[in-house]
């Protein structure tokens, strides 16, 4: 039994995202190969979030969350080679670290990130993914 997507399934692009936001369609988030699996069966956008912190790791919220910790659980599911966009986010202040610090292709950064900050990250080529949902960390 493979646990691959089947080939036919198009390539994520820009157009097929907006479309499914157009459409109502989610995320979801994984923490693991088991979840990512699951996951990017059924959706295009998986996020590994740091309520990695509440969910798997026994916090109480997500500040204690590390790069590390953040970049354990986003290789587990990056491992599966899914078809979906990955999107990892960036625990509590650590926006100000340099993208070789997060081997992330694509970063959400949590609470307490200015404008002028974004600009810089993404003039030092990062791809930036901001949430307008509800945040924990504070």
């Amino acid at each position: 039994m493979s646990h691959l997507p089947p080939p036919d399934r198009p390539a994520i692009t820009i157009p097929l995202l907006q479309t499914a936001a157009r459409e109502g369609r989610r995320l979801v988030t994984a923490y693991d190969g088991v979840t990512g699996r699951l996951a990017d069966s059924v959706v295009d956008i998986i996020l590994v979030g740091d309520s990695v912190g509440n969910v798997c790791l026994g916090f109480d919220n997500t500040l204690p969350v590390s790069m590390a910790m953040m970049n354990h659980h986003l290789e587990a599911v990056a491992r599966t080679k899914p078809r979906a966009l990955l999107i990892a986010d960036v625990p509590y202040l650590s926006h100000y670290l340099s993208l070789d610090d997060t081997g992330m292709p694509l970063i959400e950064p949590a609470g307490g990130v200015t404008v002028e900050e974004i600009k810089a990250k993404t003039q030092a080529e990062f791809k930036v993914a901001l949430n307008g949902g509800p945040s924990n960390a504070a």
